[in-house]
């Protein structure tokens, strides 16, 4: 799908009418074909028994990141399903203030499989996770 004619503007009422991004309070970043970036405010409601970042929580950025980054570069009437998830927890979140960026992008794209790969960073660009997904791409 070419998504050249959406503006970051346009595409941002979109995100408020999924309801998991809404209740985390997820903004979309950026967006263009094959990329995607979003932010989640850290709370202490995203912690875990310990106090520190609950481990759901970049696994969860990650899977939407990179679906957000295979949804531009598929076609229209098509839909995309998250098959396969690898996550990397590179270090804990102990400072549940701020927010966490997670970024991702297209490294393959294939008739009914795609590859993804993504990251989350805190804000000071500190790597705390990293991870690949792969998409099952179908009709409607």
């Amino acid at each position: 799908m070419n998504w050249e004619h959406f503006t970051l503007e346009q595409l941002r009422p979109v995100m408020t009418r999924i309801p998991f991004f809404v209740q985390w309070g997820i903004e979309l970043v950026e967006f263009g074909e094959g990329r995607a970036k979003i932010a989640v405010p850290l709370s202490p409601a995203l912690a875990n028994i310990y106090g520190t970042l609950h481990g759901g929580v970049p696994l969860s950025l990650v899977d939407s990141v990179t679906g957000l980054a295979v949804w531009s570069v598929v076609e229209e009437g098509q839909w995309i399903t998250t098959v396969e998830m690898q996550l990397h927890f590179l270090t804990s979140v102990r400072e549940l203030n701020g927010r966490l960026m997670s970024s991702g992008w297209v490294v393959q794209r294939g008739s009914r499989l795609a590859l993804a790969e993504g990251d989350v960073t805190d804000e000071a660009g500190r790597l705390i996770a990293k991870g690949s997904a792969t998409y099952l791409i179908s009709e409607k």
